[in-house]
């Protein structure tokens, strides 16, 4: 199992828009990749206990892994472009030495990403979310 803070290191350094990355967005896809691994390995990639809220997959662990590791993640407060209040997560640590992304890997993890949301997007109801969901518990 790896580590919530790889994941999400690895993630803004492979993100290819990393200004639009908030903690809403990067929960998201690090939900969207643990259930991918899921899926496909029968075994969960982080140790997040996911809970599904009204908007989706939901939990705190996010943004307190990043406000936990200021040396590697900075969080910051904007506004989205309605006004509303919006938080960000960047990655600091630039000397991150995860796995170096390239260009194939980003579009790799892109469509990874695009494919399960595909999938998700086709499996929407409760019952099938519970049934995909469960795994991950």
């Amino acid at each position: 199992m790896a580590e919530l803070k790889d994941v999400m290191a690895w993630i803004l350094k492979t993100y290819p828009h990393d200004h639009e990355m908030s903690n809403a967005r990067l929960t998201k896809t690090v939900y969207l990749c643990d259930w991918h691994h899921t899926v496909y390995s029968n075994a969960r990639m982080t140790n997040v206990s996911w809970y599904f809220d009204n908007h989706g997959p939901f939990v705190w662990d996010i943004k307190n892994e990043a406000s936990h590791e200021p040396d590697w993640f900075r969080i910051v407060q904007t506004r989205n472009m309605y006004g509303s209040r919006k938080t960000l997560i960047e990655l600091k640590a630039i000397d991150y030495e995860g796995d170096e992304p390239d260009e194939l890997k980003a579009t790799v993890v892109m469509e990874t990403i695009l494919t399960a949301a595909d999938v998700a997007h086709n499996l929407q109801g409760w019952h099938q979310m519970c049934k995909w969901s469960n795994r991950l518990y």
